[in-house]
C-alpha cells in the first residue's frame, strides 16, 4: 500500500506532465488562430509571406518544448534554439535600429533585364554605384505567442482532473 506522500507525488508529477501537453496544444492554437488575442497585421509582406500566418514564414516558432521540472513544480516552455532571438522580439515587442550601410549596385548587361541597375553582392567585381544609406529603426508590436489564454483553463483542469483520476 503506498503513503500520503507517494500518492501526491503521483499526482504532482501527472498533472504537470498533462499541463505541460496543454500547455503546447494551447500555443500552437494561438498559431492557427493568428493569436488569442489577434496580433497586429504586419505592415509590408512580401510575395512568400502573403499565404502564411503572421508569425509562421519558416515555421521554427512553432516547434516549442514544454519541460516539467518536479523540484520546482512547474512546467518550462523553451522556444526552438532557431528562433530564440526573433521569437523574443515577436512576444515583447521592440525596436531594431538599424545602422547606416553601404548598397553597392550593379548594371544588368544581358538578358531580359539588360540596362536595369540590381543590387550587388559584396564581393561583385561589376559594381557601378555604391551608396550610403540613411540609419533607421523597425518598431515591432508586441504579438504575444506563447501564453496560455484563460479560456483554455476549463480545459486543462478538467483534463489534470482525468488525468489524475480525481
Amino acid at each position: 500500500m503506498k503513503n500520503a506522500n507517494s500518492i501526491v507525488a503521483e499526482i504532482k508529477r501527472k498533472a504537470l506532465k498533462t499541463l505541460a501537453i496543454e500547455a503546447d496544444i494551447s500555443v500552437q492554437k494561438n498559431f492557427d488562430a493568428h493569436g488569442r488575442p489577434p496580433w497586429t497585421p504586419r505592415k509590408r509582406i512580401s510575395k512568400k509571406q502573403r499565404k502564411t500566418n503572421i508569425l509562421v514564414i519558416s515555421g521554427h516558432m512553432r516547434l516549442i518544448s514544454a519541460t516539467v521540472d518536479e523540484a520546482g513544480g512547474r512546467v518550462i516552455l523553451r522556444a526552438n534554439p532557431l528562433a530564440r532571438a526573433y521569437s523574443a522580439i515577436q512576444h515583447f515587442g521592440g525596436t531594431i535600429n538599424m545602422p547606416a550601410r553601404n548598397l553597392k549596385f550593379r548594371k544588368v548587361t544581358a538578358g531580359r533585364n539588360k540596362g536595369r541597375t540590381v543590387f550587388a553582392g559584396g564581393r561583385h567585381s561589376r559594381i557601378s554605384k555604391e551608396v550610403t544609406s540613411k540609419p533607421y529603426t523597425i518598431t515591432i508590436p508586441p504579438r504575444p505567442w506563447m501564453t496560455v489564454p484563460a479560456s483554455d483553463y476549463g480545459r486543462i483542469l478538467s483534463s489534470i482532473r482525468m488525468a489524475v483520476k480525481i
